[in-house]
């Protein structure tokens, strides 16, 4: 039985692959390596099919379709009760899969997914702290969004992509993919570093991606406004109760400066 599905979307970067696959191969525990083609000019098909590995399968899109519609490939030839995405110019610390299988093993079927923390590369710096243990949702996540500061690496049970994928009509906004999960799911945050970033030049994470994808970010928030409108209802009514009162306060005292000329 396979344990963990690793999926691997790439488009164009042959060079960084056998890292990726160098961080995976000696892991504890029975896997399989997905990468999912993005439709890449470059040489990447050979880097792949040079990797004499049964635990390897590589799944090639004609055209470039997406991160998350190669995510979303990978899913559908997994077979591991858990699933990992791990980007190509990412890699993984040893055992850090095992580590993985051993939360969600030992954690409530309610949990659907687990967080985990990562370090950048250049610096060795882990980039957030995360509450160990602590149990997040719908309200968690999408109102206090405790999992948005900043990079993580996250395992899911194969059973929460019957009803969710990532939506391939936005590039990146994994934020909207998340937010949906919660609404059935729980999440579990880890306070371990289990993922190294290398920041490249075309990660969409960077400011040249953030500003090109400006239209799909807004179109993503407005998304999370819509699908969480009852929750975010519940936590606008709490804060609007509190901003009157301070409202209230701030008019008062702004009164008494201007000589009673405002009337509240």
């Amino acid at each position: 039985m396979i344990d963990v599905s690793v999926i691997t979307p790439t488009y164009n970067r042959s060079a960084l692959l056998l890292r990726v696959w160098n961080s995976l191969k000696d892991q504890d525990i029975n896997f399989e390596w997905i990468v999912v083609d993005d439709g890449s000019t470059d040489n990447t098909e050979e880097v792949v099919k040079k990797i004499d590995d049964e635990r390897v399968k590589y799944i090639k899109f004609k055209q470039n379709k997406g991160v998350n519609a190669a995510r979303n490939a990978g899913v559908y030839f997994a077979s591991g009760r858990y699933i990992v995405f791990l980007d190509s110019d990412d890699e993984l610390y040893p055992n850090s899969l095992k580590t993985m299988v051993e939360v969600m093993d030992n954690a409530d079927y309610s949990i659907g997914a687990a967080a985990f923390a990562t370090v950048i590369a250049n610096t060795g710096k882990q980039v957030s702290q995360l509450k160990d243990g602590e149990i997040l949702n719908e309200y968690d996540i999408v109102c206090k969004r405790k999992i948005y500061d900043g990079d993580k690496i996250f395992v899911y049970r194969r059973e929460v992509f019957k009803d969710f994928c990532l939506p391939e009509d936005l590039k990146g906004c994994e934020h909207v993919f998340l937010n949906e999960v919660s609404k059935k799911w729980k999440f579990i945050t880890i306070n371990k570093p289990l993922r190294i970033i290398h920041r490249q030049e075309d990660n969409l994470s960077n400011a040249d991606s953030l500003i090109k994808r400006s239209y799909d970010i807004a179109k993503s928030y407005e998304r999370v406004l819509i699908n969480h409108k009852e929750v975010l209802k519940d936590q606008n009514e709490a804060i609007l109760s509190k901003k009157n009162r301070s409202i209230d306060t701030v008019l008062l005292v702004h009164a008494k400066m201007c000589g009673g000329c405002i009337k509240i």
